[in-house]
């Protein structure tokens, strides 16, 4: 009897509440964005996000509507969520000195980072005016609530934790620690501020950083050997991490958290480069990176959210795609993790962008486009519910991506000038 009443209740649930089509849901799940004026409403599919610990949007690098949209998020996750800490697609030492900047306003540190950029996607007029607006938008924030950016990436620009190292050292009076460190922290400060005067020389400006580092590199002028380089960081980490010196002295938990960060990134990207590897293990090696980064900081900061803004391949997670990605790191070997990440994937409606090439990008667009009001600059299209026979995210990506943003243009961000 009781299998009976049960098929009976089935039958009338499936009447009542019949499934709802692709077409249907996605027609009723779309909001249109403007990526020109900032409000809260254009992400009002988000705010019930309450669950999730840790953001990602995914764009393709070099379009200017990127930064329309990062900062725009950055904005919402701040005021909707009370997120604070930004996780950036670059070094943990670049964040270190963009965090100097939107503390200071001063523009040396800016064109620290952002000119040893050159030939990347981010050396453009964008991606430095997003900074300032950052940095306005900062200052805008109360004390200690103020946005901070970690860097989970690779140092892809060696030079700069060298010379963050050094910012880090000069705080250090060396005849103030005990005995058995004097001696290692002074060689490693001589060293560190003889590297920061060739790569930095006194007068000199930020924005030729780059030609300075390729002109050490051709001319070999650098008298140290990595070997000693990469001892230099080992002193500083065994000093710093293993409370061998009095640092809380000198420094606050979270800045012992940086310097822990810096110096491990550090070594960990000089110890690759010395692997001289294939491009497979080159691209396992850095979302493995990522991942151990991600993890650190997770588990540094227990208690906070976080939003970052990287390429599509690293919040991304194919089925069909033997690539190893961040992503899927975080899912195989953190799944309690996996649970609290959300990715808004950007995909651009434009027949000359470069990725309309991509037969799963166009496959997507297809499908979406039909449902964006016409003249709408972009539109966000919630897929929480979507359907798990739906054609537009596969089983794996479906874990991850929840919000697909369509972008109806796509500008190429101008290059940084001199």
């Amino acid at each position: 009897m009781k299998s009976v009443l049960m098929l009976i209740f089935l039958s009338i649930g499936i009447a009542v509440f019949p499934k709802v089509s692709e077409e249907e849901y996605l027609k009723n799940n779309v909001h249109v964005i403007s990526l020109e004026e900032y409000s809260g409403e254009n992400f009002k599919y988000l705010d019930d996000e309450r669950e999730v610990r840790v953001f990602f949007s995914g764009e393709t690098h070099g379009f200017q509507e990127n930064y329309q949209l990062r900062i725009q998020l950055i904005r919402y996750f701040y005021e909707v969520h009370g997120i604070r800490r930004y996780l950036g697609e670059l070094g943990y030492s670049s964040g270190y000195f963009l965090n100097k900047y939107l503390e200071t306003g001063e523009e040396k540190y800016l064109e620290l980072v952002n000119y040893s950029l050159e030939g990347s996607h981010d050396f453009s007029v964008e991606d430095y005016e997003f900074w300032k607006e950052l940095y306005n938008y900062n200052r805008t924030l109360p004390e200690g609530e103020k946005i901070k950016i970690y860097g989970l990436d690779m140092e892809h620009q060696y030079w700069i934790p060298l010379l963050a190292v050094h910012d880090i050292l000069e705080k250090v009076e060396v005849e103030e620690l005990a005995p058995e460190d004097r001696e290692g922290f002074r060689k490693a400060k001589v060293l560190f501020k003889e590297i920061h005067d060739m790569i930095l020389p006194p007068g000199e400006d930020y924005k030729n950083i780059y030609r300075n580092v390729e002109e050490i590199i051709k001319k070999k002028k650098l008298r140290y050997r990595r070997d000693d380089i990469l001892d230099a960081f080992k002193t500083s980490r065994m000093n710093f991490i293993l409370g061998r010196t009095a640092a809380e002295k000198y420094y606050t938990a979270e800045e012992l958290v940086d310097i822990e960060a810096i110096i491990f990134n550090a070594l960990n990207t000089i110890e690759f480069l010395n692997l001289k590897a294939n491009e497979e293990i080159y691209f396992y090696m850095r979302e493995k990176f990522i991942f151990e980064n991600f993890i650190r900081l997770f588990k540094a900061f227990p208690h906070d959210e976080f939003y970052g803004q990287w390429g599509r391949f690293h919040i991304s997670g194919r089925e069909d795609s033997n690539e190893i990605r961040f992503a899927q790191l975080v899912e195989d070997f953190a799944p309690d993790f996996y649970r609290s990440i959300t990715a808004i994937e950007f995909l651009y409606n434009d027949k000359n962008h470069p990725d309309y090439r991509k037969k799963g990008v166009r496959e997507k667009l297809n499908i979406l486009k039909k449902y964006i009001p016409e003249g709408a600059e972009a539109a966000i299209f919630n897929l929480k519910e979507l359907s798990e026979d739906s054609r537009l995210l596969d089983k794996r990506e479906r874990r991850y991506i929840k919000y697909i943003v369509v972008i109806n243009s796509s500008k190429k961000a101008e290059k940084l000038k001199e």
